[in-house]
């Protein structure tokens, strides 16, 4: 069975994603992308409706949307879809459906999305105006090393370390209502690409392991936790900005270094301890206006990120830490995506 992947493309560039710029996929492995043209107009019929006394007829490939005073806009929907990537050749299954195997070589490869559609726009009782819209989005392919590339805990000399066997796994997972596999296999981090932007604010390199001395690095990345930040970025506001401190953990590093739980989320690239920082001086800002820097700025930053799972329905992981036991960043707030909630 094909891998199946669904990337909404936004005509609107400062909206709010519903999906993210990237997938990931094995060596070789047949997949069947779907592209949505999401056109973030206030208004949607998908049936007959009468809007202000006016009759508008919306079917099969159109939608119909009002914005006020009496203006209608009638949008087709991707008139024609096209897929361009230097190294990847598509079948085209339907106006929105393509398919197409992987490379054979895990690396980075970016696919650009060609959008022709067609929007009509006009007022009660006078002419209408047609206008052709053309998008143009790019999305990024990275094509996974294997899990069992990973010999003797290294991946081309990076530590992985090992992933907790499953016959224990399940059991632990059974118990805590989790249901994770060990990966497929991993992102790879260069220097060419750790500065790449996988969804609106955040990088690839800024959910790395802190090694600076080695490269390639290696991770994996929940496109649901990117989304979930994001949602978190937007209800601050751009005023502020969200820090990474800790992303993916290899579980070498998780046991070694940073001396986290044995399955803890971070393994799995679903988890993120964050901090607001926007004056880049590496310490939590002073969230809440009362002056100080202290577990009370973490305990906001929680309360956004429980309104996202209220809005959003990404189910996870709020811990909040106190920066008297972790002062090399002030205080600083886990989330993750484990799909059901936990609180500490």
């Amino acid at each position: 069975m094909p891998q199946h992947f669904y990337i909404k493309v936004s005509a609107n560039c400062d909206s709010i994603p519903q999906s993210v710029p990237f997938f990931t996929a094995l060596p070789n492995k047949d997949i069947l992308l779907q592209i949505d043209l999401k056109t973030d107009l206030p208004f949607l019929a998908s049936t007959y409706r009468k809007v202000k006394g006016a009759d508008l007829h919306s079917h099969n490939r159109h939608h119909l949307y009002f914005t006020g005073n009496n203006v209608y806009y009638i949008g087709e929907l991707a008139e024609e879809i096209s897929l361009k990537s230097r190294d990847i050749t598509f079948k085209k299954i339907s106006s929105s459906k393509f398919s197409f195997r992987a490379p054979k070589n895990p690396g980075t490869y970016f696919i650009t999305i060609y959008v022709k559609t067609r929007w009509e726009k006009g007022e009660k009782d006078t002419p209408w105006s047609v206008k052709t819209v053309y998008l143009k989005r790019n999305i990024i392919l990275f094509v996974l090393y294997p899990l069992d590339w990973v010999k003797n805990g290294l991946l081309n000399g990076y530590p992985i370390g090992n992933y907790p066997e499953m016959d224990t796994a399940r059991f632990f997972f059974r118990i805590h209502r989790l249901d994770y596999k060990n990966p497929p296999g991993f992102i790879e981090v260069t220097k060419a690409n750790e500065g790449l932007y996988i969804s609106k604010h955040f990088k690839l390199k800024d959910f790395t392991t802190h090694r600076p001395d080695i490269y390639p690095k290696y991770l994996i990345l929940s496109p649901k936790l990117l989304l979930k930040l994001e949602h978190i970025q937007n209800l601050l506001g751009e005023e502020h900005t969200i820090k990474i401190m800790s992303g993916f953990r290899t579980p070498w590093y998780n046991y070694n270094v940073s001396g986290g739980a044995r399955y803890s989320q971070h393994m799995y690239g679903k988890a993120a301890d964050i901090y607001v920082d926007s004056n880049d001086d590496c310490i939590m800002d002073d969230l809440n206006g009362d002056g100080k820097i202290d577990v009370q700025d973490a305990v906001y930053l929680a309360s956004i990120a429980e309104k996202v799972e209220e809005i959003t329905g990404l189910v996870g992981g709020i811990g909040i830490y106190d920066w008297k036991k972790d002062s090399t960043r002030g205080p600083f707030v886990h989330v993750d995506v484990r799909e059901f909630r936990a609180r500490w």
